[in-house]
This record gives C-alpha cells, sequence and structure tokens, in this order.
C-alpha cells in the first residue's frame, strides 16, 4: 500500500459524485479523501482496514422450499379474506 499523503484530498458533492470511481482509486491507494457541501465537511473516505479477516458465514434454512409457491400457508377454514384489503389498511396506518 503506498504512503498516505500529509494532507487529503479535497472534493465538493457535485465532483464527488461525477468523479467518484477516480476519488475511490485515491482512497484505495491509501489516500484520505474529504467530501464539502459548500464549507462543511460532510464526509471522510479512509483505506478500509480490518482489525480481524472478514468471514461471510450462511445460516443453513431450517426448511427447504423451491420457490414461492410452495411458501403458501394453508386457508382457514371458514375465513374469507381480502389480501387488498388489508394490504390498504395496513398502508393507511403507517
Amino acid at each position: 500500500m503506498k504512503v498516505k499523503k500529509s494532507t487529503p484530498t479535497v472534493a465538493n458533492v457535485a465532483k464527488f459524485k461525477s468523479q467518484l470511481g477516480q476519488y475511490l482509486r485515491l482512497v484505495k491507494t491509501g489516500d484520505e479523501v474529504i467530501v464539502f457541501d459548500r464549507k462543511t465537511p460532510v464526509a471522510k473516505l479512509v483505506p478500509y482496514q480490518e482489525e480481524k479477516p472478514f468471514k461471510l458465514e450462511t445460516i443453513k434454512p431450517t426448511e427447504f422450499f423451491h420457490g414461492l409457491r410452495e411458501f403458501v400457508g394453508k386457508p382457514l377454514k371458514g375465513i374469507k379474506t381480502n389480501s387488498l384489503a388489508i394490504l390498504l389498511e395496513d398502508r393507511a396506518k403507517r
């Protein structure tokens, strides 16, 4: 990894958005980037450093199904439901 510069690279939000790839390459090489919104610093990008190696763990499902069609619950006997009405009622509560 390259030794980082003594002063970080500075960019405003618009320039940062339009040249994101360039700034990410700078960060990969060890530089820091500070993003400003007008005259206020809003973000600081620094190279990622892990204290311990990252390990992605997967959890096996308790039940296996091939698709959502198999994941449908059994209808309740004697109860008619209107899923659209339930959905609209739930959204109205939010």
